[in-house]
């Protein structure tokens, strides 16, 4: 049985559909390709899927070159191994298997296939529902080995802790700024946070605004924004302004929102098993979070804020 797409559709962005559907049809063997016919229509029917989840039929391919021949081994399986090379290429958005739940809980070229999935930002669907590689209950559900005390941590309530086998591969320093009129982000992920990074950044926004704009730049007053190298520049680019926010306030930057976002969305309790891997999931975020870029907007009414701090310091004042 094939379900219409739910809300889980919003999971699909213009980023997934640029790239193509690929729809994985294969039975184990050929006597199940005689009998089972039911079955193997189905799976062809998955183009109706991936077209209800935006994709254009010409846009979906189906792969149905391992009909008949056993999953034990993706020795022989053309079909399966055409797959993992449009993914590692880049080329997909989506893929569909009507067994993919099962083939990912029983498989071990399907672990791989899945891991691959993660890593280049590949949607998975079958018959159900839709699947995102990248969030921890969907490895779950998709049998994914190795995250289940994490799974089952969040589920019953309890505070999560690092598993016996966590591994620490390496951090990343991402960069970013938004566009506070549009919502729209420039990031860059770097090793370090020194001035010369900072420059590095600086040259990137530079080639992305648009020349003649005045740019404002809101930033802490860390000392390495600070840099003489840094106020150097700056002479060199008059048209960047830098505005910086008061000492321990910080969290007054609108960026701040962004990476609270990123933490939140796709970085906590993720599985990263390298440095390109996590900023491969930084990247992916910035490209989903630009194709549907939101400017924030202010709706607290500041006399009350006001109001609220002469209330404060009343009560900070009685106790003194």
């Amino acid at each position: 049985m094939l379900n219409a797409p739910s809300i889980s559709e919003d999971r699909v962005t213009t980023s997934h559909r640029a790239k193509l559907a690929y729809i994985y049809v294969r039975q184990s063997t050929a006597g199940q390709v005689r009998q089972h016919q039911e079955s193997t229509e189905l799976q062809y029917r998955l183009v109706d899927r991936a077209i209800l989840f935006g994709w254009p039929k010409e846009r979906v391919e189906v792969i149905d070159d391992d009909l008949g021949k056993s999953a034990a081994s993706s020795d022989d399986r053309y079909g399966f191994q055409r797959l993992i090379a449009e993914i590692g290429l880049g080329k997909a958005g989506l893929v569909l298997s009507l067994d993919a739940s099962r083939l990912a809980r029983n498989n071990r070229d399907w672990h791989q296939l899945l891991e691959l999935c993660s890593l280049f930002g590949v949607l998975i669907a079958d018959g159900e529902r839709l699947y995102d590689p990248c969030a921890y209950h969907d490895r779950l559900l998709l049998g994914l080995s190795g995250i289940m005390s994490e799974a089952e941590l969040h589920q019953i309530g309890r505070c999560g802790t690092m598993t016996h086998d966590y591994k620490r591969h390496g951090t990343t320093t991402p960069f970013a700024a938004i566009d506070v009129l549009e919502g729209k982000i420039i990031g860059r992920c770097m090793q370090r946070h020194r001035h010369q990074e900072f420059i590095r950044f600086l040259n990137a926004i530079e080639a992305e605004v648009p020349v003649g704009k005045i740019v404002h730049v809101i930033l802490d007053n860390y000392a390495t924004h600070k840099h003489p190298k840094v106020r150097a520049w700056l002479q060199r680019h008059p048209r960047f302004v830098f505005h910086y926010t008061p000492t321990s306030a910080s969290w007054l930057n609108a960026v701040e929102g962004f990476f609270a976002k990123l933490t939140k969305r796709r970085l906590k309790r993720g599985v990263f098993r390298s440095i390109v891997d996590l900023q491969a999931a930084i990247n992916r975020f910035l490209d989903e979070t630009n194709d549907n870029p939101r400017p924030f907007t202010w709706t607290a009414d500041p006399d009350k804020i006001i109001a609220a701090v002469k209330r404060g310091h009343q009560v900070l004042d009685s106790i003194h």
